[in-house]
């Protein structure tokens, strides 16, 4: 499941849950059902592919949200011409996630236990635009080995 849930103790040790954090753009759809408040980080942002399902799932996550955290200002104008302004939803500008995390954590990152080559190159493909043509894939791939 891709989601934060924030639970609330109650005095008798009960859990009732009354918020859910999700983020990115996987399909997460429990919060609706659930009926409790939803906060979607990384809101607002946008492919505009509408062909890629993580492009429609970012768009459902934001209107079922009740408070967006948007990374950008660009995100912010996205939700803006989307009409949020008009529903209840508080929209909160609040930096990168990914991009905060990688600073956080640059300090404490440690070499590979294992040796890799020098020419060794990390890239994550998982979207079905670049795994799912191949021709495509074969040009990031060339590209990737033009770096080497």
């Amino acid at each position: 499941m891709n989601g934060l849930y924030i639970k609330h103790w109650t005095t008798k040790r009960k859990v009732a849950l009354v918020k859910v954090l999700i983020s990115g753009q996987t399909i997460f759809s429990e919060p609706a059902k659930l009926h409790v408040p939803v906060t979607h980080i990384e809101a607002g942002l946008r492919s505009f592919n509408m062909k890629m399902p993580e492009a429609i799932n970012r768009i459902l996550k934001d209107q079922i949200s009740d408070l967006l955290f948007c990374p950008t200002d660009t995100a912010i104008d996205n939700i803006q011409r989307e009409g949020f302004s008009t529903k209840p939803v508080k929209v909160m500008q609040v930096g990168d996630v990914v991009q905060d995390s990688a600073a956080l954590f640059a300090s404490r990152a440690q070499p590979p236990q294992c040796k890799l080559p020098q020419d060794f190159i990390l890239a994550t493909l998982q979207l079905v635009e670049n795994t799912g043509d191949q021709v495509r894939l074969a040009a990031i791939v060339s590209a990737l080995n033009t770096i080497h």
